[in-house]
């Protein structure tokens, strides 16, 4: 089963992460999931660093970018806190 297809089960409200100068997930393919999950009537939020590239969200990795690690960070955990009322 595709991934696109499982969106669907998907219950709890989601924030999804970019880089976009990831090579390995493209411009074409986040548009795709950002369409799906309008479609969907998700409860969601997506947002793609320009600059960022593929797991940049790791401080262990050599493209670590912490700028967009820190901005990504803050608005996973204001989500988390709205989520949860904490």
């Amino acid at each position: 089963m595709s991934g696109s297809r499982r969106y669907k089960d998907i219950t709890a409200p989601i924030y999804l992460f970019f880089g976009g100068q990831d090579l390995f997930i493209s411009g074409d393919r986040i548009q795709q999931i950002n369409t799906r999950f309008q479609e969907l009537g998700k409860d969601y939020r997506l947002k793609v660093y320009p600059d960022a590239d593929h797991g940049f969200f790791c401080n262990e990795r050599s493209n670590y970018n912490q700028s967009a690690a820190e901005a990504a960070w803050r608005e996973l955990t204001r989500k988390f806190s709205l989520a949860t009322g904490s």
